[in-house]
């Protein structure tokens, strides 16, 4: 049986945030949560996720940035983009690192289950 993955959120919404990260530690993951794409920068640097599930819409820049950021901090972390933004598109820039549609969840989550399996797709990366 793997170790499950560390998981940083980073949301600016706190209720969202708390509840993200309260149902993933009820099954068994190692969670780390940020309000803004900065200190979520930090946590990289210093925190060790293997998985972000990153807002798009943050306080001090935007989604898309963060996660171009974060990969050049560490190339091997998984990123779960979370949105409510029906708008959305996958960035050229975000496909070029290896995102994909598949890894684009809609706010509301009206299933958590989507979530635990979305992480468990990364699994064999780690």
């Amino acid at each position: 049986m793997s170790i499950p993955p560390v998981i940083l959120i980073i949301e600016d919404e706190d209720f969202l945030r708390s509840s993200l990260a309260d149902y993933l530690e009820d099954h068994g993951h190692t969670v780390m949560t940020s309000p803004n794409a900065e200190d979520g920068l930090r946590q990289v640097e210093t925190g060790s996720p293997q998985i972000c599930i990153v807002d798009m819409r943050l306080p001090d820049m935007n989604g898309n940035e963060f996660i171009l950021r974060a990969c050049r901090l560490d190339p091997k972390l998984r990123f779960i983009i979370f949105t409510g933004s029906v708008e959305y598109n996958l960035p050229e820039s975000l496909s070029a690192i290896g995102l994909t549609t598949s890894d684009i969840l809609f706010k509301p989550l009206t299933d958590m289950n989507v979530l635990l399996t979305k992480i468990a797709e990364f699994a064999p990366a780690f």
